[in-house]
């Protein structure tokens, strides 16, 4: 559309968490852009390979469950070596966070969650990805589908990581320490419009063969 020098960049991004992604809003004054230089997301595009065919919400899919598991195993990771050396309890009764019950218990559990979120996106990413390499645009109620296993990803990675959070007592609150940062950016993550729990309402108008049902409704 006209070279990125002549955009301006606000620096408005100030925000507790996803911090490093410099989303900034940006403006351009006085510029005419062609029709032919635009794309609405929906309609099949020009250029761009087979990942600009998944369309919208579709091409949104893969980043937003990507950075979610991402920042999901990371927590596990972080807080699996903390409990192996951070003692938790009144004086003697402190034992490691390891030896808790209720911390394997959650352990297990948090990451069978994560693999079964992971199977979702992979699964409804490859079923669309089967249709892009034709050159097909995956029709709408796949799209509402490749929605909600955003959704249910951020979800599952958002509730994971608070309680590996609070697992990690007050050593997890240090600016330093990395389960504050996770927690920073899967609640930013979870704040985005496109995984909002309206796409769960969206897949199930489809479900429910809604003449109206929009992915993006």
């Amino acid at each position: 559309v006209l070279p990125t020098s002549e955009a301006k960049i606000h620096d408005n991004w100030h925000v507790m968490g996803m911090q490093g992604t410099g989303s900034c809003d940006f403006s351009i004054d006085d510029v005419f852009v062609p029709k032919r230089m635009t794309w609405e997301g929906e309609t099949k595009p020009l250029r761009g390979g087979p990942n600009f065919f998944l369309g919208r919400p579709g091409m949104q899919t893969t980043g937003h469950c990507g950075v979610a598991l991402g920042i999901g195993l990371r927590a596990l990771d972080e807080i699996i070596e903390l409990a192996k050396t951070k003692k938790r309890g009144y004086r003697g009764t402190k034992s490691l966070i390891s030896d808790r019950g209720s911390f394997q218990r959650f352990l297990g559990e948090s990451d069978m969650r994560l693999k079964a979120a992971k199977a979702l996106a992979v699964q409804v990413i490859e079923e669309a990805w089967v249709l892009v390499c034709k050159g097909i645009v995956p029709p709408p109620e796949l799209q509402a589908r490749l929605r909600a296993s955003s959704t249910y990803c951020t979800e599952e990675v958002s509730d994971v990581v608070s309680q590996a959070f609070r697992f990690g007592g007050g050593s997890a609150m240090f600016s330093s320490h990395i389960l504050q940062k996770c927690l920073r950016d899967i609640h930013a993550t979870a704040a985005h419009n496109m995984v909002s729990d309206r796409s769960y309402e969206n897949h199930g108008q489809f479900m429910l063969e809604f003449p109206d049902a929009n992915p993006m409704g």
